[in-house]
């Protein structure tokens, strides 16, 4: 296999990338795999790794998910109980019962084939050995953290009971002793001396004790003595003791052999889960960065939207283009315009493509499968190999020349600087000479003049620019293709604090050398710029037309939303109030058919008649809203009505409107104003006072006022973190970041993160799981496998229900 050049990896800072993906692999297995993966050069098996990858983060996205899984490192076990006789401990081997068990899971997942995620080149790569039987026997006989399961074993529980009785004899017996003649103790408590129970006596009592003195402290004062009664059960403590190792042994050695047996099947599984898993973690590394899959282009290249995943927020989107027919594209323009950064998102992202990574770019990006990168970015100067930057370079880039081939991607940076002006301009042309015969794809910045001449004048050559504000005079590190661009070195040293009369002096020298290239330069900019501000308003308008079809959209969606909402909570309350008013009349009307009216009977007939009354109220207020909303009003969560520009008129009481009275909000029509601010109300048969902040209008109906839905964008300026570090906060600040992550990651569709607590004195970690516990949107959480963090970090599950 042929072999990306390493020190175009090292420039373009692809290893970074690489340790990224590595580390959400769920395996320390499928890290390694991913860590020593090589790019591929071959596009079958490119496409196939990239289809898997994509089957994966389209599983992550949906409502399944991928199961909790568990694969601590095993494959140092291996070398140890491959030979015959060996014997590995009980926690490697609950560890391998673990992975095993987690396999499973993930076989069972990705081989399911009634499931929409299902992908056959998956479930082909989890048709793995079944090995349930196995780590059913591990578990049968071993807990998790690698203890004996000693209740499911009667030999150890018989042990173990004789222990707990020679244990309670022992205790027995020197409680015995030490109550009596307390004098001569040198302490109440019997202590241990190789796993003998021992008595501690004062030195000069030696004499009142017979036994065995196993040891005397430093100072000579105390001697620790076995007394004769203690050595038999001491002795019986030890045979036993010895029994129940024997017993753990021989579970042991039972257990080991049957793994050395399915050694080869837990190879395989172990092979295909590393692979599996470092496919996942292409997947999830896909989701956390917002990435998308490049099309596998013939020849040129097209990001959109493309964004440098080093850079994280900083990144500024950009967009390139190398068409087919183009060999080679010349970036000029201002120093820190971007030009750099360009050149090694195109090589960067090509790396990521050829490692079966989706890239940060938006859909429609496209990349061809080059089959080297090859990269001069930077000072290659060397003081002990006597080279300066120059020499630096014309060594890297003739090996390029001699190494490049038709299908690579050459990134010359700053082509021919480093040396005089006219013999730099003149090797660089050259050079782009010898790649334009050999047909390598090209992206070179240069700040030569003659070199954008050079964009101009050779067929399969082209010129682009970083885009430069001339009212800030600042980069927007937008690129223009199709246009050169001017260093503008005045304006960038004039702003970066050289003396504004040094900077006069050098204009004036530079107005005496200008050309008609760079005339031209700045007047074909000004067109493109016109062409941008017209495309820029062009594109708010579509936005601006696209966002209010969207809030009508909305809008519909909400009023059908709290149409069928009301409907179906009023025939709820209709149905259980008249099935319970039916029960209530017909005991008041047997109860005054059965006996005479007295004034308690009809207080209770007044009582049923007002709940009527009011619930009638209640039902016509309900259908008030239901047209209030068909019309276009908003129903706040108190009751009230959002009217939008309309609200201050709707809210003025006068006499003679309906008005919606009181906490119940019955209906009522005002009759007028009373003392105190107070509004006269008739409600019914009543007239009630009511202050003018208890009095809330009723709606226009049909036929009246119409008043549209304010509806409030809500966009998202934050997104969450694959992994929250909370350490150094306070309880208080650690919670709020915590809501606020949560919050983002179900607005963005991250089920899964982790949060770094520390251990320390466990308030963050006690705190963080105590609001997790009550959180209603997770699903589950868990400290991490202890190489990944252990008690320190929590992973949360979200619930992609919420």
């Amino acid at each position: 296999m042929v072999k990306l050049d390493r020190h175009s990896i090292e420039l373009l800072e692809f290893d970074k990338i690489k340790d990224r993906v590595a580390d959400l692999c769920f395996s320390g297995e499928g890290r390694d795999l991913c860590i020593n993966q090589e790019i591929l050069i071959e596009k079958d098996t490119l496409e196939k790794l990239l289809d898997m990858s994509g089957d994966l983060k389209r599983r992550i996205q949906s409502d399944k998910g991928l199961p909790h899984l568990s694969f601590p490192p095993i494959v140092h076990c291996f070398s140890l109980f491959e030979k015959e006789g060996t014997l590995l401990e009980a926690p490697q081997i609950a560890d391998i019962g673990t992975y095993l068990v987690s396999a499973a899971k993930l076989k069972a997942v990705l081989t399911k084939k009634s499931d929409e995620s299902y992908s056959e080149a998956l479930a082909g790569k989890a048709d793995y050995p079944d090995l349930k039987d196995l780590s059913r026997q591990i578990f049968s006989l071993f807990e998790a953290d690698g203890s004996i399961r000693e209740k499911q074993i009667p030999e150890l529980v018989a042990i173990r009971k004789k222990i707990r009785e020679t244990h309670r004899d022992i205790a027995s017996i020197s409680t015995l002793y030490l109550h009596d003649n307390s004098g001569i103790w040198q302490s109440d408590v019997p202590t241990q001396k190789d796993g003998r129970t021992v008595l501690p006596v004062k030195a000069n009592f030696k004499g009142k004790v017979k036994g065995i003195v196993h040891e005397v402290s430093s100072r000579g004062a105390t001697l620790f003595i076995e007394p004769y009664d203690l050595i038999e059960k001491n002795n019986n403590l030890v045979e036993l003791e010895n029994r129940y190792l024997q017993v753990v042994l021989k579970i042991l050695r039972e257990i080991t052999a049957k793994l050395r047996d399915a050694l080869p099947e837990i190879k395989d599984v172990v092979e295909r889960v590393a692979f599996l898993d470092s496919l996942n973690a292409r997947a999830r590394y896909a989701v956390i960065t917002n990435s998308n899959r490049a099309e596998i282009l013939t020849r040129g290249l097209h990001l959109k939207g493309a964004r440098h995943p080093l850079l994280e927020e900083k990144a500024i989107p950009i967009d390139l283009s190398l068409t087919e027919e183009t060999k080679i594209l010349i970036i000029t323009g201002p120093n820190t315009g971007g030009k750099t950064v360009t050149l090694k998102t195109a090589g960067l992202f090509a790396m990521m493509n050829q490692f079966a990574l989706e890239i940060p770019a938006e859909e429609g990006s496209g990349l061809p499968v080059f089959d080297n990168i090859w990269a001069d970015i930077g000072d290659d100067q060397s003081i002990e190999a006597s080279l300066s930057t120059f020499s630096g370079h014309m060594r890297r880039i003739a090996e390029i020349i001699e190494k490049s081939t038709a299908n690579s991607l050459v990134l010359l940076d700053e082509l021919g600087s480093g040396t005089d002006p006219a013999e730099g301009s003149s090797l660089g042309m050259a050079i782009l000479d010898k790649l334009l015969v050999t047909g390598s794809q090209v992206l070179t910045s240069s700040h030569h003049g003659v070199m954008k001449n050079y964009g101009y004048t050779r067929k399969g050559a082209a010129n682009a620019s970083v885009a430069f504000d001339e009212l800030t005079h600042k980069p927007t590190y937008r690129i223009i293709h199709g246009l050169p661009g001017e260093s503008h070195a005045m304006d960038i040293a004039e702003r970066n604090g050289l003396p504004t009369k040094l900077v006069k002096v050098a204009r004036r020298y530079l107005e005496g050398d200008e050309n008609e290239i760079s005339r031209i330069i700045r007047e074909l900019m000004d067109k493109q710029k016109e062409l941008f501000l017209r495309q820029d308003d062009l594109e708010k308008k579509e936005r601006a037309l696209l966002g209010e079809q969207r809030k009508h959209d909305l809008s519909v969606h909400r009023v059908r939303q709290k149409e069928q909402e009301l409907k179906k909570k009023g025939y709820g309350e209709l149905s259980r109030f008249m099935t319970d008013s039916r029960k209530e009349l017909e005991n008041l009307v047997r109860e005054l058919r059965e006996g005479e009216i007295t004034r308690e009977k009809t207080r209770q007939v007044k009582n049923y008649l007002q709940r009527i009354e009011e619930k009638s109220t209640g039902v016509e207020r309900s259908i008030d809203e239901v047209e209030a909303v068909l019309s276009g009003s908003a129903v706040m969560g108190d009751g009230s009505k959002e009217w939008g520009k309309s609200r201050k008129v709707l809210n003025t009481i006068h006499e003679g409107i309906e008005v919606f009275s009181g906490t119940k909000g019955r209906r009522g029509t005002v009759i007028r104003k009373e003392r105190g601010g107070k509004w006269l109300v008739s409600v019914g048969s009543l007239r009630l006072a009511f202050k003018e902040e208890e009095l809330r209008p009723v709606p226009p109906q049909k036929g009246e006022q119409k008043v549209g839905i304010s509806i409030s964008d809500v966009r998202r300026d934050h997104r969450p973190e694959f992994e929250l570090d909370l350490r150094g906060k306070r309880l208080e600040d650690a919670i709020h970041s915590l809501e606020l992550q949560i919050d983002r990651a179900l607005m963005d569709g991250l089920l899964e993160f982790s949060v770094i607590h520390g251990m320390g004195e466990g308030v963050l970690q006690k705190g963080v799981h105590d609001y997790l516990r009550k959180c209603p949107g997770i699903q589950d959480f868990f400290f991490s496998h202890p190489e990944q963090g252990g008690f320190g970090k929590t992973i949360v599950r979200l619930d992609s229900s919420t």
